[in-house]
């Protein structure tokens, strides 16, 4: 027991005052430590609410039915957090409650004085059930704090549990989606690239059916220079002969004719054509390339490789035989472009020209006799 500042023991009275502001000062300190836990636990909720909303959102973007499941999640977590605040508001009324009257200082009687102020008696074990009361009533409260604190931890935990899930699901449905569009977008490129090889394959065909068309063309084309080229030999004939006959019958009774001595070769009748020589150039199949559809003056490879093929097969440089040699051969044949001792397919002077294989290369020289007459010995 301290003694006052003129050295006499304080009364009753200053000492129950001296406890009730001890009294007010400890729960005033209490409250202040609780309002800052709450304002704590408030923030901390408002935060977990915001960042739950916005999760919710992006998940309903991705997934609606998985959206809304987490929003029903995030309001219920909300109706919980209205009640913690609820109950943290009685708590701090409750509180604010005990920090007033334990601020209010207690009256006391002594036997010299009577009533302190007068009004009431009030008994030191009133005062100490009073205080126990107190002491037992913020207990309970912080029980209910903890309880309160304790819930709302676990509301939090479940509801970022929740987030999660949905984000894992949402994350798994969204990687099969891709996968799935992928798959498509994958399918409709191969489809274009089978398309676009139909395309080429078709377009070779048409270039190669075209080129076949025009080959036929061009060999139909000389066949048809060579008819008319043989139509104006046998009309050349035909006047030649019919001249002849004229010429007879003209001079037929000017002179006369001996019985005894043979006719003239004039008279002769005459003797049936032959048939003209045609050298190997001019015949089909190819000599080159052994196809029946063309000769070897139509042919369209190049002159080294028609000297190649007649060194390979051993054919005559100058009339395409396979009898002799060049060395050998008695033709007039020459080069229809350099004038060559060649023949014209064989000349590798010539520049710029597609084809140089023509048929009035051979024209002048088709009845070749002493070609003829080679050939045919023995």
């Amino acid at each position: 027991m301290t003694s006052s500042s003129n050295g006499k023991t304080p009364s009753c009275a200053e000492a129950l005052e001296a406890q009730a502001k001890d009294n007010g000062s400890f729960f005033s300190s209490t409250r202040d430590e609780y309002e800052e836990q709450q304002k704590y636990y408030q923030d901390e909720m408002m935060r977990g609410l915001f960042q739950a909303t916005r999760a919710a959102e992006a998940i309903a973007v991705i997934n609606p039915q998985r959206g809304q499941e987490v929003a029903e999640s995030v309001e219920e977590y909300e109706r919980e957090c209205s009640e913690i605040f609820q109950g943290l508001l009685r708590l701090q009324e409750q509180c604010e409650e005990t920090v007033h009257s334990a601020a209010v200082p207690q009256k006391e009687e002594t036997p010299e004085t009577g009533p302190v102020g007068g009004k009431s008696k009030v008994k030191t074990d009133e005062l100490s059930e009073q205080l126990c009361s107190f002491v037992k009533a913020e207990i309970r409260k912080a029980e209910e704090r903890a309880l309160f604190r304790e819930k709302a931890r676990c509301t939090q935990d479940r509801l970022q549990k929740i987030i999660g899930a949905a984000a894992r699901s949402s994350l798994k449905e969204m990687d099969e989606f891709i996968i799935k569009e992928l798959s498509e977008l994958r399918q409709e490129v191969e489809k274009l690239h089978a398309r676009q090889d139909e395309c080429f394959h078709t377009t070779l065909n048409m270039i190669e059916a075209m080129k076949l068309s025009s080959q036929e063309n061009q060999s139909t084309q000389r066949k048809t220079v060579a008819n008319k080229a043989e139509f104006g030999n046998k009309f050349h004939e035909f006047g030649k002969e019919k001249g002849r006959k004229q010429y007879r019958e003209t001079n037929k009774g000017d002179q006369p004719v001996d019985c005894n001595k043979k006719t003239s070769s004039a008279l002769k009748p005459t003797e049936p054509e032959q048939h003209r020589f045609i050298p190997p150039s001019q015949m089909y199949p190819c000599a080159y390339c052994r196809v029946k559809s063309y000769k070897a003056c139509e042919c369209n490879i190049n002159a080294w490789k028609k000297r190649e093929i007649v060194n390979k097969k051993g054919l005559c440089g100058i009339c395409l035989s396979d009898q002799h040699k060049a060395l050998k051969c008695k033709s007039r044949f020459v080069c229809y472009h350099c004038n060559g001792q060649h023949f014209s397919g064989h000349c590798v002077k010539v520049k710029g020209v597609r084809n140089i294989n023509c048929f009035t290369e051979f024209y002048k020289l088709e009845d070749d006799e002493e070609l003829q007459q080679q050939l045919s010995r023995d």
